[in-house]
């Protein structure tokens, strides 16, 4: 939330926290297998959803639309809960 908080002392000690702490290489680099994890079953659901579909289909269809849009969000959000907790 200190993104939209208004600049100040708090925002200044939040961004402060936020870079030393949260976004620093070691971090980063200690949580790496959960943003590795987030993504490796994120391709896992996407080749589930495209291979099923294709064995749905009945004619020659060139490929299978899917709203990355939602699962880039879900992923994000998954990756981010999982660094909190």
């Amino acid at each position: 939330m200190f993104v939209i908080a208004p600049s100040g002392p708090f925002w200044r000690e939040m961004r402060k926290i936020t870079t030393l702490e949260l976004l620093s290489n070691r971090r980063l680099e200690l949580l790496r297998r959960i943003r590795v994890s987030e993504v490796t079953t994120f391709l896992q659901e996407l080749y589930k959803t495209w291979s099923t579909a294709e064995k749905r289909e009945t004619n020659n269809s060139d490929g299978v639309l899917v709203e990355l849009k939602q699962w880039f969000g879900d992923m994000t959000l998954n990756v981010i809960l999982r660094m909190v907790a």
